[in-house]
């Protein structure tokens, strides 16, 4: 059985990212990593997507999205491919 151990404010984003990746497959993600995540990360998440998109209401799902991906995605596949440095030639 899975033991719901809140996480501190305190923690490090990769930190935070470990305890919502670490539950079993099929368990909730810990409200407590998520929230603080959220509070750190959304307004510039929203600021930015607002850029790119025609309202308010967009930009807010469009990072919504973009949060759910990332606090759902592998650990492996979190960074962009383009992200990733070319190998040499």
């Amino acid at each position: 059985m899975h033991q719901h151990t809140p996480a501190p404010p305190g923690d490090s984003d990769a930190r935070l990212l470990e305890v919502l990746h670490g539950a079993a497959p099929g368990t909730p993600a810990d409200p407590d990593a998520t929230a603080v995540l959220l509070a750190r990360h959304w307004q510039a998440l929203y600021s930015y997507t607002a850029l790119f998109t025609p309202s308010g209401r967009t930009a807010g799902m469009a990072a919504a999205a973009a949060f759910a991906r990332l606090a759902t995605a592998p650990p492996d596949r979190r960074r962009s491919p383009r992200a990733r440095p070319h190998p040499p030639r």
